[in-house]
């Protein structure tokens, strides 16, 4: 069939269309989209309203609560670029206004081009959902076949996992009770399909909500649910930076008696990642 030109503005999305063999149809991305690598090559079609560069995580998020309490966004969506490129399709997404171009604002960008594109948003809150967004995303592009070989694949390496975790439950491991922090100053509870990543990896996630959005915290809630193990994954942030932000921090008066703490269970990773 003819070639879909594909626009993304979620640095998911574009992992999912590398994923499905469409690099080459993809037109333009978002500032944010750095991964695959070849991601970078790519025109950039939006950019941050905020420079939150230099920032620390507690600034980071009172600029953002004032920024989307005051009606505003965080991004800016470059209608010439999008017209010059003049794609059949665009990704985005309404799951978080803090995580890229909302679907109503790219709806009311393309309104006035000719043949506009197709919009398609993605917000899965489940694994199951991230699934059918791949094959959301294959079926629009014209490539569902690849897409359901590539979901198939993905089901294989989590069924070998769920095995794993079944055996151990079998042989009588209790699942670590964990807490994962999707931002760090102030501490946010991770939502949406974090806790079942938790609980499929074998462990129980205390504070988050599986499929429920992310929510505000404090360490006193964490030292009081006492998990066995910490996993600190802020959002947007890889691995040097969330390492880099965590140092910066100070650590609450009773950081020590904090069980994860005492058991040295307490880890950082690539929060872009997951």
């Amino acid at each position: 069939g003819p070639t879909v030109r594909i626009v993304s503005l979620l640095p998911s999305a574009t992992e999912i269309v590398f994923a499905l063999g469409l690099g080459d149809q993809l037109v333009g991305v978002s500032h944010e989209c750095d991964y695959p690598p070849e991601a970078r090559s790519k025109r950039v079609v939006t950019r941050a309203t905020h420079d939150l560069s230099r920032l620390g995580s507690r600034a980071i998020h009172e600029r953002v609560r004032h920024a989307i309490h005051g009606g505003g966004s965080l991004y800016a969506l470059d209608e010439e670029a999008i017209a010059e490129l003049r794609p059949d399709l665009i990704l985005t997404q309404e799951l978080c206004e803090v995580c890229a171009v909302g679907y109503r604002e790219v709806q009311a960008a393309v309104r006035a081009l000719d043949g506009p594109p197709a919009i398609l948003s993605l917000e899965p809150t489940s694994i199951e959902g991230i699934f059918n967004t791949i094959i959301a995303v294959g079926s629009m592009a014209g490539v569902e076949p690849r897409a359901l070989r590539l979901v198939r694949s993905l089901r294989a390496r989590l069924a070998e996992i769920d095995r794993t975790v079944a055996e151990r439950r079998a042989a009588g491991v209790a699942p670590p009770r964990v807490v994962a922090l999707e931002w760090l100053d102030p501490p946010f509870a991770a939502g949406h399909w974090v806790p079942e990543q938790v609980r499929r990896a074998g462990g129980w996630e205390v504070l988050g909500e599986e499929g429920g959005r992310s929510v505000r915290t404090t360490w006193r809630a964490v030292r009081k649910v006492q998990p066995d193990m910490l996993v600190l994954m802020p959002c947007g942030y890889h691995l040097r930076d969330a390492l880099a932000e965590w140092r910066r921090l100070r650590r609450p008066p009773f950081w020590e008696e904090i069980l994860a703490v005492q058991r040295r269970q307490v880890f950082v990773v690539d929060g872009s990642a997951y």
